[in-house]
């Protein structure tokens, strides 16, 4: 029996999946193609965007939140290539509202360990992973 697993690209995000317990595995990468198929600013980078994108790109991130916690308590594995936070960030004209979403924020909300006063990710250098299926 084949595995089933969903490997995020950018003509095929995170946010095209079926819902995350479909599958036994899942891998993406931090950027903004790959979660929700949008042009957004490169890792460690922030763009000024609409807040109606905003919107719909927190909107879908968070039903992935929902989805995750319960995919790895179930016993999914998640791959994930971790990169520098980007930001799409909107404030309006007199700078008195603000919006922002970040393209680690559903990943840190799914899982309590990650939340802290520090950042959830220390960049650094690694060795690659390489996912190969048998057979």
């Amino acid at each position: 029996m084949a595995r089933k697993i969903f490997r995020a690209a950018d003509s095929q995000p995170l946010t095209a999946a079926h819902h995350l317990g479909d599958y036994e595995a899942v891998t993406v990468d931090l950027t903004w193609p790959r979660l929700v198929g949008v042009n957004g600013p490169e890792p460690g980078y922030k763009a000024y965007v609409d807040l109606v994108l905003i919107r719909e790109v927190k909107a879908a991130l968070e039903r992935r939140t929902k989805e995750l916690l319960v995919f790895l308590l179930a016993g999914g594995i998640l791959a994930v290539k971790v990169r520098a936070r980007s930001v799409l960030e909107w404030t309006n004209t007199i700078g008195t509202q603000s919006a922002e979403v970040t393209t680690d924020e559903w990943l840190v909300g799914a899982i309590p360990s990650l939340r802290s006063w520090y950042e959830p990710f220390e960049l650094g250098s690694g060795d690659a992973i390489s996912i190969s299926e048998p057979g």
